[in-house]
């Protein structure tokens, strides 16, 4: 009889974990969507094209996404006269160097800012399809 109550436990524990799963919609990682780590190469990109902006120092970093994503052109123009800042082409290779919760530290690989380090949040990265060293 008491088998009757932790057989009810677990499969409304299943049941609940599966709907769960369902939502969120979970899948197994692909390598275009898998997350960086330190000593990944990778490819900075974003979905509108054009630049993507790295920070100098990790804890700007938000900030930074924050006035690329409402579009303050004056804060941007400053945080780069200023040398906070940095913005840098998507497609160009980069590779990871450390990491901070959310944020990736990277070195520019190719382009005028070979060799520059900066800050960007994880979601500007994407895996080198043909990583080079």
């Amino acid at each position: 009889m008491r088998k009757l109550p932790y057989a009810l436990v677990i499969a409304g524990g299943f049941i609940i974990l599966f709907a769960v799963g369902q939502a969120w919609r979970l899948k197994p990682e692909s390598k275009a969507s898998r997350i960086l780590h330190k000593g990944d190469a990778a490819v900075l990109a974003t979905t509108v094209g054009g630049q993507v902006w790295l920070a100098r120092n990790r804890n700007d970093c938000y900030k930074i996404q924050t006035a690329v994503a409402d579009k303050e052109e004056d804060f941007l123009k400053a945080c780069a006269d200023n040398g906070t800042a940095f913005a840098v082409e998507a497609g160009t290779r980069v590779k990871v160097l450390a990491e901070s919760v959310s944020r990736r530290q990277v070195q520019v690989l190719e382009g005028p800012r070979e060799g520059q380090t900066g800050w960007v949040e994880h979601e500007f990265l994407q895996p080198d399809p043909s990583p080079r060293q």
